[in-house]
């Protein structure tokens, strides 16, 4: 994101409207991003994110990432504070499985009162992978989200 940032302005970019979003994975390191200091982001997008590492660490992923309980703390979004102020919006879809609906909730729980501005977005018809056409469909909430977080 440094380099982004250092360098966009020798591809015509504008280094003060930067925004990231991401999906599952990327949506959980998408917010980790906010809990470092990143002044220079506009906003951040996380959709369908793991904002809790506890339960990857007790999954079959774990015999390839090897996370310990620390690590998975270090490591959860959740857990750790908002370091830098950029709106973030947090989406799930409402079809989608219950942990990952909880965790946003949990995310938005621990955050609300640390960040100033947070919203949740519950995208009905949606789950995990289907939530991604919901960012190209013209006039969806979630579009609408996305461009008032970007004040278009």
């Amino acid at each position: 994101m440094r380099w982004v940032h250092d360098n966009i302005v020798r591809f015509n970019g504008d280094p003060s409207q930067l925004y990231i979003m991401g999906h599952s994975a990327g949506g959980h390191l998408a917010s980790m991003v906010l809990a470092e200091v990143r002044a220079f982001l506009k906003g951040v997008v996380s959709l369908s994110g793991l904002f809790r590492l506890e339960p990857v660490m007790l999954s079959y992923l774990n015999d390839v990432l090897r996370m310990d309980m620390d690590m998975a703390q270090r490591n959860s979004p959740v857990f750790l504070k908002p370091a830098n102020s950029s709106p973030l919006l947090l989406v799930t879809g409402i079809d989608e499985s219950d942990e990952f609906r909880y965790q946003t909730m949990e995310m938005y729980n621990s955050w609300k009162n640390k960040h100033h501005c947070i919203e949740v977005l519950k995208i009905p018809g949606k789950n995990h992978y289907s939530i991604l056409d919901a960012v190209v469909e013209t006039g969806s909430s979630m579009q609408s989200a996305i461009f008032h977080l970007m004040n278009i």
